[in-house]
Formats: structure tokens, sequence, C-alpha cells
């Protein structure tokens, strides 16, 4: 799920039970004007709006097929905000998720590929812009230490640096938080170019971690919040997250788990 910058729209995937397919939807923040965007045989998730109104999101609707899963291979595409004028803006044989927007307009996501990769370690991090040009390596495609960079997230105003979830590739999407810094270019070593910040994990490679920690959203440089998992509850509940790895409980439901914290607050683009 994402939210519009004026804070006011949330656009998020839904699949009723006596559907197949996941399906784009927008509703108003205070639950009103609720729209289906997309239908048809595909599968559409991961809906983020882009400064121009558009929306990127991911998509089945290419009809590819993954190279060694029986599957459909998924793509980014963009769509006019009332669900029209959809287009396929990448070619990738296997699949893109986790869209979102950089400061300096660039769409940030991950990629499973194959390109100079193992069979364990292959969904890092790339960018390209809404219109699919200058398609291009951000971060980690020759990391062994995680499996899967992913749900990658920038720090406020900076293109360079953002936080994300380090998960395996074969088990549960779950794992460390941590942070990416560009600085030490797009393959860093660990400890500079990536950091764990939560200690608790402090190595993903492809192991099971499935009471984990998922879903994080940047309120500064050194705040965030999270989806955890652990603890011995064996649910998930919603934190605040700080770089030094202190944590503080924000909502707990005990009949369920409680995943994707989003503040509801505009920002300027």
């Amino acid at each position: 799920m994402n939210v519009s910058f004026d804070a006011r729209t949330l656009f998020f995937s839904y699949r009723r039970k006596d559907e197949k397919h996941w399906h784009l939807w927008r509703i108003g923040a205070d639950g009103s004007g609720l729209q289906q965007l997309t239908d048809g045989p595909f599968y559409d998730i991961s809906p983020c709006l882009m400064p121009d109104g558009d929306v990127v999101f991911v998509s089945t609707r290419r009809f590819g097929y993954t190279l060694c899963q029986p599957g459909p291979a998924s793509n980014l595409h963009v769509m006019a905000p009332d669900g029209g004028n959809i287009r396929c803006v990448s070619m990738n044989t296997l699949s893109d998720m986790s869209p979102q927007m950089l400061p300096d307009g660039r769409v940030l996501f991950t990629r499973w590929e194959y390109i100079d990769r193992d069979l364990t370690f292959r969904q890092s991090l790339w960018t390209q812009y809404p219109d699919g040009t200058v398609y291009q390596l951000y971060f980690g495609n020759t990391v062994r230490d995680v499996g899967t960079f992913w749900q990658a997230r920038p720090l406020p105003g900076c293109s360079d640096r953002v936080v994300a979830t380090f998960a395996p590739h074969h088990n549960f999407p779950h794992g460390a938080i941590g942070l990416i810094d560009r600085s030490y270019g797009p393959e860093g070593p660990k400890g500079k170019g990536f950091v764990y910040i939560t200690k608790e994990f402090p190595a993903i490679g492809d192991g099971r971690h499935e009471w984990a920690y998922r879903d994080p959203f940047p309120l500064s440089e050194t705040s965030f919040l999270c989806s955890y998992g652990g603890g011995g509850l064996r649910r998930y509940r919603l934190y605040l997250l700080d770089s030094t790895d202190r944590k503080h409980l924000v909502y707990d439901d005990p009949a369920t788990n409680c995943f994707f914290p989003i503040p509801l607050q505009p920002v300027a683009v």
C-alpha cells in the first residue's frame, strides 16, 4: 500500500475471496470514494503514485513466465490515476517488485535476475525512469550476505540512502531492517554500503526467518516504522524503530497480524 503526496488517498491491491487475481484500488484516507482501478486475468500489485499523477505498479499482464518457476513474470507498468492508459515499462524475464519513487524522479525497485548472480543471492535493487529509460543497478548485484533487498524506501530527501528489508530468496520475505548507502558504490561492503539496524538477525543469507522484520517506512534518517513478528508472540505488530535498534510498540491486535505502517502526512514533491 502507498499514500498520495497530499495524504488524502490510499492506493492498494485487493482480491475478493471468490476471485483469483489481485487488482488495484484506491480509497480516500477518510474511507470514502472506494474505486477499483484495474481488472482482467492479471495480478496487479504494489501501486505507487508518481509526481506527475500517474501510478507505477507491478503486473503480470505482459504474459511472460519466470525461468525457474511455473508462475508468470511480473513487470513494472504505468497507468493514469483512474486506471486508464496502462503501458509496460520494463521487460524483465523474471520479476520486478516493490516500486517506490526516489526524490530525483527515478523509480527504485527490486529486480529478480540471473546476470552475474548465482541461484540463491539474486534479488537486488535497480532504478529506471518512469518511462522505462536509463535502466541500471542501484545496489547489491553481487552481495552474498543478503538474498533479497526489497521494500526499499528512500530516507526523507535522499536519493542515495534507503531503508530496506533484508530477506532471503527461497523462504519467507521477512528478515532484518537495514540501511543502504550508495555513496560507497553499488556494491558497497557490509558495514558501509549496507548496515543492519536490527541486530537480532546479524546475517540473512537464504535462511528461514518466519517471525522477523518487514515493511520499513522512514520517518527521518534515524527513525522508522516497521512490522515485527518476533519476541515469542508469533504475530506481526507495528513498531517504531530507531537506528540504534531500539524499538517501541505502536500497535498490536492479539487477534491478527498487522503490516505496512504508513504515516498519513503530506509530502512535498
